[in-house]
């Protein structure tokens, strides 16, 4: 009993290990993202060409290439908006393919939190600092949003010169937003290499108790999705496979047991019935 029970703490220590490690994944993977969009982004935000074609002279063919279907097709990004210096949208892309500016209405409604913060950094000169050189990284706004219900991960950028040729105003830059859906393709994606079998994004979680939940929330703390995946549950699963040899093991050990026990009855009672008859010889 002692051994069964020393095995079974053993595996749930082993589950609760696996289990926590899980989790760690999930929320690296989420926190990797946040941080590979704007990254993807500044291959083509922060570029001379950039503002050139954009802000400069307007040219949309060369903004659905590079802003549109660059962003698509090399890092996988499901839509692309460019905002013009006033906010207002002059360039939609999703799934790849460009589409009308108004499809983008509800999805900036969503989004305007994370514009407005970017704006407020640009008018204090945070892409002039970067443009001169005080600071390191261009800056950008990034965060988990909910687009029309749907979970999304979005990513600011201003369009700025790569080389300082083309020197604008604090807050007068042009944006580029790029969002990625929380979606199951994502999921299938994002899980590929680590143990995160069947991973789903949710808004309402299964219930399933053989599954692990990760709440999303955003930078603010408001709640956006459910991250759920099938526990990895590698103690449960030793004590599955080795129970019918266990079981094996035991009934050879209860019979041996038995056998001794047999054994040791016959020779007890053997030595009885010697003590008996002695007994009788003396009393005759």
């Amino acid at each position: 009993a002692t051994v069964g029970a020393f095995v079974w703490w053993t595996a749930a220590q082993s589950d609760a290990r696996a289990i926590a490690r899980q989790t760690h994944q999930a929320q690296y993977l989420i926190d990797r993202q946040l941080a590979t969009l704007p990254h993807d982004q500044e291959s083509a935000a922060v570029w001379d060409d950039a503002v050139l074609n954009t802000k400069v002279s307007f040219n949309y063919d060369w903004i659905d290439v590079n802003l549109g279907a660059w962003m698509a097709d090399y890092f996988g990004h499901d839509g692309s908006i460019v905002l013009s210096d006033a906010d207002r949208p002059v360039y939609a892309m999703d799934n790849g393919k460009p589409i009308n500016v108004a499809e983008v209405a509800g999805a900036l409604n969503d989004i305007a939190p994370l514009t407005s913060q970017l704006r407020a950094n640009l008018k204090a000169g945070a892409a002039v600092d970067y443009v001169d050189g005080r600071t390191e990284k261009p800056p950008h706004v990034t965060d988990l949003v909910l687009v029309g219900g749907r979970p999304v991960v979005a990513s600011l950028v201003p369009l700025v010169s790569d080389t300082g040729q083309f020197r604008q105003l604090p807050g007068t830059e042009f944006v580029q937003i790029s969002m990625v859906n929380l979606d199951q393709h994502y999921a299938d994606n994002l899980a590929a290499g680590f143990t995160l079998a069947n991973l789903v994004f949710l808004q309402v979680p299964s219930g399933d108790p053989s599954h692990t939940v990760l709440p999303l929330s955003n930078k603010a703390g408001r709640f956006i999705t459910f991250m759920e995946w099938v526990q990895d549950r590698p103690g449960q699963t030793m004590i599955e496979q080795s129970l019918p040899g266990l079981a094996g093991a035991f009934v050879v050990v209860a019979l041996i047991v038995g056998l001794l026990l047999w054994q040791l009855s016959r020779s007890s009672s053997a030595l009885d019935s010697g003590r008996i008859a002695a007994a009788h010889q003396d009393r005759h």
